[in-house]
């Protein structure tokens, strides 16, 4: 939309980025020369002048009152921050840690951005990732025109460049972009591989989602990879057991059936049945935890369990579960910081923020 208003007349551009670096010095409200002093101070048409305008105000940086006069707009009073995620993350069945991530978001922009409006913009399941952000709505000309920040759970491919290039910065959940706050998964590994083996475990295996075709950016991303290594260095047997992405996510079922089909592979004589578990999901988790209930396995004495979840959400067990938590209110407490510093033109300390899940010894180990 802005290279439409401005491309076709490159004296427009020029007025349009002469007054669009001004009002980046200039305070909330403070009145725009008149559409007669700028056409005698640029040497242009009132035409000119109109269309950068039009630029300007399409991004938001300006505010035309009739009467009036253009005056620099408050974009923190009109702005809106999408939340894009897929319809089927808000299921029952899909990890809580996305519906508790969005409130932390909310709660935190309230609490030191509260101008900001938080809105979720939900796109499709589909396969394929590429796919997704052609579900969304968020280039739509009455979206953009307030939009003032995307949080992302999912890549957004060259939706992203569209929306930098209107001056809309985008943050990620994931690894994916330029900008993003997420958690590392392959320090949870090695800290819990760690933590298995201090307790004497020798063979371990990894549970987790498998996510396959374009449909990456996931920070689970070669972390079975990395799990054998470290298990190599361990000097343990290690092995893993994966679920392929499908249309519609990951249920407790998947857990279940996942678990029982690696129990029965190690029940084969020449096969090293696991004495410690790592389950890379919460939600597969929940259902490994009812498989092994299932099988009557007595946990820690027949097996060892380690998982990942979101801090404050409990999982379905009678004993507290050795867990990595991952605390979603400092990473939007992150989010908002980088957003609110790339709304202002300037650039973040650190294009990539990784936080780190804290181990919390429960009695599955």
């Amino acid at each position: 939309m802005l290279s439409h208003a401005v491309g076709v007349a490159p004296r427009a551009k020029e007025v349009y980025e002469v007054l669009k670096e001004r009002i980046r010095f200039l305070a909330t409200g403070i009145p725009l020369p008149s559409m007669l002093e700028l056409r005698d101070e640029f040497q242009v048409s009132q035409g000119v002048i109109e269309k950068a305008f039009v630029a300007l105000e399409a991004q938001g940086l300006i505010e035309r009152k009739p009467r009036k006069g253009v005056f620099v707009a408050d974009r923190m009073a009109t702005g809106e921050v999408a939340i894009v995620m897929t319809r089927r993350s808000l299921e029952p069945s899909v990890s809580p840690g996305y519906n508790a991530t969005c409130s932390a978001l909310a709660s935190v922009f309230e609490e030191y951005a509260s101008p900001y409006k938080v809105k979720l913009h939900l796109g499709n399941s589909v396969v394929s990732g590429d796919e997704f952000p052609g579900t969304l709505d968020i280039l739509e000309p009455h979206v953009l025109l307030r939009l003032r920040g995307v949080f992302s759970f999912h890549p957004l491919y060259e939706v992203e460049s569209k929306l930098e290039a209107a001056h809309v910065p985008v943050v990620y959940s994931c690894q994916f972009g330029h900008y993003g706050v997420y958690f590392n998964r392959k320090e949870m590994v090695r800290e819990s591989v760690a933590h298995l083996v201090e307790t004497g475990c020798r063979s371990i295996c990894l549970l987790l989602p498998k996510y396959t075709g374009t449909y990456l950016g996931s920070s689970f991303v070669d972390v079975s990879a990395v799990f054998s290594q470290i298990c190599s260095d361990q000097g343990v047997v290690h092995w893993n057991e994966s679920i392929p992405y499908k249309e519609g996510g990951f249920t407790e079922q998947h857990g279940f059936d996942l678990f029982m089909q690696m129990w029965e592979k190690s029940d084969h004589p020449h096969a090293t049945r696991p004495d410690g578990v790592l389950v890379l999901d919460e939600v597969l988790c929940a259902g490994v935890l009812r498989a092994i209930q299932r099988l009557g396995l007595s946990l820690p004495d027949d097996l060892r369990l380690i998982t990942q979840t979101t801090k404050g959400l409990a999982l379905p067990y009678h004993d507290p579960v050795t867990r990595v938590e991952y605390d979603v209110e400092a990473q939007a407490r992150c989010v908002v910081e980088m957003m609110e510093t790339l709304q202002r033109g300037d650039e973040p300390e650190q294009k990539k923020v990784v936080l780190k899940g804290v181990l919390v010894k429960g009695k599955t180990t």
